[in-house]
């Protein structure tokens, strides 16, 4: 769609500029008057369509990159060199000489997303607001549309930080079991992502790439239910994601605060619109809380063909036996955590924590898991078996 309405647009479609010229916006935008003439910046409007809020959840005109651009083409599309910085859709002024190292450096806002508009007319930004004239300062009555405004840095990083104590509501419900096993990076980046929504009842999503590796690095926060795991695991089976990585805790409050390393076969340059994806049909799949779909088919690579690793299962209860640790290895392949999850499911035992790590080939999972069959001698072999089934098939 976009790449058809910038065709129509570098041709000049007879069409495409009448609609464009009957709304009055559009046509102040795009449009230059010369000699009573309306003039087609079809250049400007490029841009805009090619921003990726011309069909909404993105903050860039650019792509996710940094690099030497000109007329915002890369270098390997112009010869004429300039170093863009990564702001997103913002002009960065500075200098290098002492006389600017002592001036406060200002952003202005080129291009605002849809959803940040509403954002932008919040108390914290819109505060200790200063009018000037060409006389100097004046005092602060109303605005209008001729006001030109511009809104300081800080302000706006007033708008994305967290109040004063934010974050004590989800640490009092975390134990010193996930301080322990989250470093201090993570930690920040879930209570950002979550100290807003402890206790609301809403399932939480959030995905960003992997600041340790390749792939996604996604977070799942959502009051606790049966087979949640399970459901989780089946949606990146189903969605083509391999788990390399997850820790599952659940809180003093009765949620679930899970973390999962995941990785696809998609091109890096799509991890935008995964990241979106997975946010969006994650929550959905969660909240529907539906039947666990059939595991698919995981593919095994010639190195585990050729050196396969026998499967192993150690399942031991604690000192009162109420909760029962269980370790698994075997040889790495899609969907093997998934078809692991829904033996746990099938008994109807409960997951409290799960350390999953992938090591080259080699798959080491730990679970605290309980349930009523683990007292039964006859269930704990059952379920063994059925372990060892799934980590055998290929």
């Amino acid at each position: 769609m976009k790449n058809k309405v910038v065709e129509l647009a570098l041709n000049l479609d007879p069409q495409l500029l009448s609609l464009l010229l009957k709304q009055p916006t559009l046509r102040r935008h795009f449009f230059v008057e010369v000699d009573q003439v309306q003039v087609f910046d079809k250049v400007k409007f490029q841009r805009f369509v090619s921003n990726k809020s011309f069909l909404p959840d993105s903050f860039t005109a650019f792509k996710n990159k940094i690099g030497l651009t000109v007329g915002g083409e890369y270098l390997i599309d112009s010869k004429e060199v300039v170093l863009a910085w990564p702001y997103k859709d913002c002009v960065l002024e500075g200098g290098q000489d002492r006389a600017e190292a002592r001036r406060k450096e200002i952003f202005w806002n080129e291009t605002l997303a849809p959803d940040q508009i509403d954002r932008l007319l919040a108390p914290k930004a819109l505060v200790n607001v200063r009018r000037y004239a060409k006389t100097g300062e004046v005092p602060v009555g109303t605005f209008t549309t001729a006001d030109n405004i511009l809104i300081k840095g800080n302000n706006l990083l007033a708008l994305h930080s967290l109040p004063h104590e934010a974050h004590k509501a989800l640490w009092d419900s975390l134990d010193v079991g996930y301080f322990m096993r989250h470093d201090a990076a993570d930690i920040a980046w879930h209570t950002r992502m979550v100290s807003r929504h402890v206790g609301t009842g809403h399932c939480v999503v959030r995905a960003r790439q992997s600041p340790i590796g390749e792939g996604l690095q996604v977070l799942v926060y959502t009051p606790d239910q049966p087979d949640l795991f399970a459901r989780i695991c089946g949606y990146f089976d189903q969605a083509g994601f391999s788990i390399l990585d997850a820790k599952v805790h659940t809180a003093r409050n009765g949620y679930a605060l899970d973390t999962f390393q995941v990785v696809t076969s998609m091109l890096p340059e799509h991890y935008q619109e995964l990241t979106i994806m997975v946010e969006t049909e994650l929550a959905h799949t969660v909240e529907q809380a539906g039947p666990l779909p059939a595991p698919s088919r995981g593919r095994v690579s010639r190195r585990v063909k050729s050196f396969p690793i026998a499967p192993r299962v150690d399942l031991r209860p604690d000192e009162k036996a109420q909760r029962w640790l269980l370790s698994i290895s075997a040889s790495d392949r899609v969907g093997l955590l998934y078809s692991v999850a829904r033996v746990l499911a099938r008994h109807k035992l409960n997951l409290q924590l799960a350390k999953v790590s992938t090591l080259g080939e080699r798959v080491e999972d730990t679970f605290l898991i309980d349930g009523p069959e683990l007292q039964q001698n006859k269930a704990q072999i059952a379920i063994e078996t059925e372990l060892l089934e799934a980590l055998a098939a290929a």
